[in-house]
């Protein structure tokens, strides 16, 4: 199991080190591989509570993402009505 542990551990670690490489808007500190614990300790839990509230910024981060895309397309489309209805256009 331990071999497994730490195996997650350094998985963990490059996932982090990428994040920082690629510059990703949402994504784990740095300082956050020193709380990385999956034994079962208790540990464990306070990992999962750690994944998920990441995996909730994420989502958060890409509804914000899609809002924006969202309002540009919008306003786009509406000053290409507004010179249309300008020009005699239907």
């Amino acid at each position: 199991i331990r071999s497994a542990e730490e195996a997650v551990t350094e998985s963990y670690q490059s996932l982090v080190d990428l994040q920082h490489e690629l510059d990703e808007n949402v994504k784990f500190t740095k300082e956050s591989m020193n709380n990385f614990n999956i034994s079962q300790d208790g540990g464990l839990w306070a990992t999962i509570s750690m994944w998920q509230i990441f995996q909730q910024q994420r989502l958060l981060s890409r509804q914000q993402e899609m809002q924006a895309e969202f309002q540009e397309k919008l306003l786009a489309y509406l000053m290409k009505s507004k010179d249309g209805l300008e020009n005699g256009l239907p």
